[in-house]
């Protein structure tokens, strides 16, 4: 019986002794937790805000996109119209059709890196972005959108040319 006492007495003291060394320590210098979760709110939600900016700009883009395919479909049409006309027109110089055949050219060079670059979007972009919205990272979703930003311009600039090639047949 004496041994159970004094085993008993013993492990009392060893946790008594140990709780007291874990019970000191040093002052906390870090912010509570309060602040630190309504910082990160704050700027969480500031990123959503540019996110929702930059997925607005991405609308705008796709609609002039849109309308710019458009407006090349009804060019072309006219295009070849006046190509077909010219067919027909013995008066037609060889300078006429070199300049025809250098805005055609042009137009296929520029349908090629259209379709390119919006190739490149799907293959790079869309994967990493969808990894993004599903972790909730806002940071690389805003980066993902700026990058879809920027294909989207230069997707408009080539279109821009292919209408600018196509408006220049109908000025032969």
């Amino acid at each position: 019986m004496k041994k159970i006492i004094a085993g008993i007495l013993a492990s009392v003291t060893i946790l008594s002794i140990g709780s007291v060394a874990f019970a000191t320590g040093t002052a906390k210098t870090t912010t509570p937790i309060k602040a630190q979760s309504s910082s990160a709110i704050a700027n969480n939600q500031a990123i959503r805000a540019e996110v929702l900016a930059a997925r607005a700009t991405i609308m705008t883009n796709e609609a002039q996109i849109k309308q710019l395919r458009t407006d090349i479909r009804t060019a072309l049409v006219d295009a070849k119209k006046k190509i077909e006309a010219l067919k027909a027109d013995p008066t037609v110089t060889q300078a006429q059709l070199d300049a025809i055949k250098a805005a055609l050219a042009s137009v296929k060079d520029g349908r090629k890196a259209f379709a390119t670059a919006h190739k490149d979007v799907i293959k790079n972009i869309y994967p990493d972005l969808k990894v993004a919205r599903q972790a909730r990272d806002y940071d690389t979703i805003k980066a993902k959108f700026d990058a879809i930003i920027a294909e989207q311009q230069s997707r408009i600039a080539d279109l821009q040319k292919i209408l600018d090639s196509v408006k220049s047949i109908l000025v032969v």
